[in-house]
Order: structure tokens, then sequence, then C-alpha cells
């Protein structure tokens, strides 16, 4: 009986000391991860370099691989894939992976990174897709590289893949290496652009200042793209979306508001019509306010009434456009486009609105975007009647010249009967 104790003890004991060591390890990986504690080697510092550039020291240089290392973990990475039904949505997998990487120093990090062919399995390449992000938190350069050498075909996506996955980790040391000057290599210089803009379109939800300031820094062509995202990422956020607009209206460039505005309203769900009403209101009055410099206005207003136009708001958009600009013999190009589109995709409807329209410049204009779509169709009798309505004498003479040359090639008997018909009526 004795014995029976002594037994039944001792088990209890082991049983004891492997749960204290089983949650001790729980908790300081998670303290380790919340970063209550961190070894001074564990997160890169960053250093400043020659002129303003500021840069990561090269970690892979410094830390070399210890010997046996990578055949081990590499032994575990392949135990924990054969062991897991699922690795792609086992989180306690993908824990166990980090922890094993975070033992790793970036030396050995580029060796198993190397021995990682992901080509053709997925779980390998999520594998070295993890391995490349710890590495790039390290020594993002060398990371990069190594990822545009892995494949001639795919190298690109791997880099932009493991710096977008830092990045979203370590937002702000992403970008100060990423603004850092550029060297000579076009490849990597192209997947920081492409990780730039991706980690910027994700940012907005989590450090809206940060973002908002990066973009500000940036040329209005580049931030028009991001400015646009926003609008389709965010359209059905309204606390976001009021941060977008406000932001926009407050930086002094119109083509910002209109990139977002280009954005929202494209995406605007259909069954929000209302909303969709309120938001055009809106921007008319923001357009109509001196918000806007006289010299950008009609760019910035031909881009709002074009946006509207391709939602089929085209009766209110184009009427306070006549109402602006009936006069001018321009269209800004924004407005050139969605005309084109709409006379496309709505030939009936867009011929129907220009024959209701008082003689003026702007629709003599209008009238000749049109025009080339319906060449375009073959539909030379709807492009004939859009031009007998045209007064400017240039843009009726164009339109006429190349209808001769076009319905002629098409159908001769046709178009000459036109022809006679014009001459009797004039």
């Amino acid at each position: 009986m004795p014995r029976n104790n002594f037994i039944l003890m001792l088990l209890s004991w082991l049983i004891a000391i492997v749960a204290l060591a089983f949650l001790s390890n729980k908790a300081g990986h998670l303290m380790a991860r919340a970063g209550l504690f961190r070894n001074a080697g564990d997160a890169p510092r960053i250093t400043k370099t020659d002129g303003n550039a500021r840069t990561r020291p090269s970690a892979s240089r410094a830390q070399a691989a210890r010997p046996g290392q990578v055949e081990t973990v590499m032994k575990k990475l392949m135990l924990l894939s054969n062991n897991s039904a699922d690795l792609e949505s086992d989180w306690d997998g993908h824990a166990a992976i980090d922890r094993l990487l975070e033992r790793l120093t970036a030396g050995e990090l580029s060796e198993l990174y190397d021995r990682l062919d992901g080509s053709g399995d997925f779980v390998i390449s999520m594998m070295s897709r993890k391995v490349g992000a710890r590495w790039a938190a390290m020594d993002p350069e060398g990371a990069v590289k190594a990822a545009l050498a892995k494949s001639k075909t795919y190298g690109r996506f791997y880099a932009v893949s493991i710096l977008s996955d830092w990045a979203a980790d370590h937002p702000q040391e992403a970008l100060v290496w990423l603004d850092a000057e550029g060297g000579d290599d076009p490849a990597l210089e192209k997947a920081k652009e492409t990780c730039r803009f991706n980690l910027l379109l994700e940012m907005a939800e989590r450090d809206f200042t940060l973002a908002k300031d990066e973009v500000t820094k940036m040329d209005e062509k580049i931030s028009a793209g991001i400015l646009h995202n926003w609008g389709y990422m965010h359209v059905t956020d309204p606390a976001m979306r009021g941060k977008l607009i406000e932001y926009v209206k407050s930086t002094g460039r119109p083509g910002d508001f209109a990139a977002l505005n280009d954005g929202l309203v494209k995406a605007w769900p259909d069954n929000d019509p209302l909303g969709l009403m309120n938001h055009l209101q809106e921007l008319q009055e923001y357009l109509e306010s001196d918000a806007v410099p006289a010299a950008a206005r009609s760019e910035t207003d031909a881009a709002a009434v074009g946006v509207a136009i391709r939602r089929e708001y085209h009766d209110a958009a184009l009427e306070w456009w006549m109402g602006r600009y009936s006069q001018s013999r321009e269209t800004p190009q924004p407005l050139r486009e969605a005309m084109r589109y709409w006379t496309g995709h709505s030939p009936e409807v867009a011929v129907q609105w220009l024959a209701e329209q008082p003689e003026s410049p702007q629709r003599d204009a209008l009238s000749a975007l049109a025009v080339p779509v319906f060449f375009g169709k073959g539909q030379f009798p709807k492009a004939a009647e859009i031009i007998e309505r045209i007064n400017d004498p240039a843009l009726r003479q164009a339109g006429i010249e190349r209808l001769d040359l076009l319905w002629g090639g098409a159908d001769p008997t046709a178009a000459s009967a036109w022809k006679k018909s014009r001459a009797g009526g004039h």
C-alpha cells in the first residue's frame, strides 16, 4: 500500500511539473508576442546612413547560421506540415511555425528560405512566405533580393508578399525602409513601390493619421490610385467614408477629391440609392464652393459628372454641367470618356438627351464625342442624325467627311442616298 501511495504521489508531481512547464511556456509566448519583454537583438534597429536616408543594418552579414540549426528547423517544419490536416487554417500550427522562426538568426532564415522551394506546393509556399517575412524584419533588402531570384516568373510576387507581410505588422519601420533612397536595382525598386502601395491601402483602417500623412507626401498621379481604391474599399463604412472625404477636402488638391469620389460613386451599393443621392448632393455643394481653385474647376467638375453618368445619374449631372459650361467649346477628358461610355452602353438615351438640348457650343462638343461611337457600331444613319444637328462648322464638317469615308466604304448605296438628301435639303 505505501508503495502504491508513493507511485501515486510521484505521478502527481510529474503531472504538476508538466502542467507548470506548459503554462510557463504559453504565458511566456503570449507576453513575448505582446512585447512585455524582448531581447535587445529581437527587434532590428533603424540607423542613419549617408544623407537623410535611413535604413536597417544588414543583419544577414552579422549573424551567420549556426551548425545544424537550419536542418533541425527544417525537419520540424516538415513534421508540422505532415501532422496537420489543413495547415492553412491551423492556427496552432501557424503559432508553432512562428515560435520556430523566432529563434533563428538572419543568416539561418536566409539559408532556410533558400531551401524552401514552394513551386507547386501550397504548404511549402506558405512556409516560405513566413520565413521570408521574418527575414525581411531583419534584412529587408536581402530578403527581397532572394525572393526576386527565386523565380523569374513569380519572383516579384514572392518579394511583394513577404514585404507586405512584414509591413502589415511593422508599418512604420517598413515605411522608413520603403522611403529610403533607392539603389541601382530596378526589380528591387519596383517591388518596393508595389509594397508601399499595398501597405498604404491596408493602413487606412489601422493608422489613418499615418496613412494620410504618407499619401499627402506623394505625387498626385500616384496618390490618386490609393485614394480611388480607398473609396472602393470603404464606401459601405459611413465613419471611414466621412474621414476620407474630410481628408481630401483638406489637402488643397482637387484631384484628391476627384480620385476618392470616383472610387466611392462607382462602388456605391445599388441597394442604397438614397445614400448615393445624398452623397452627390454634398458633392455638388463642394464643387460649387471656393474650395476648388478656378484653374482646376472644369476638370474637377467633369470628373464628378463623368462618374455620376456611369452610375446612370446622367440627367441631373448633365443638367448641372450644362448650366455651368454650355458656352464652353472644351470638354475635359473625364467627361469625354464618360460620354463615350454612356453613348456606347445607352445609345438611344444618349441620342435623345442630345436632341433635347438647346443649341450651344458644349452641346456640339458632346455631340461630336458621340459620333465616333456610332461609327464603331456601324450605325451610320444614327451618326448622320447627330451630325446634322451640330452647328459648329468645323465639328460638323469633320463629322461629314469621316461619315462619307466610312459609310461609303461599308454601304455605298446608302451613303450616296444620304449625300443626295443633304444636297437637296441645303
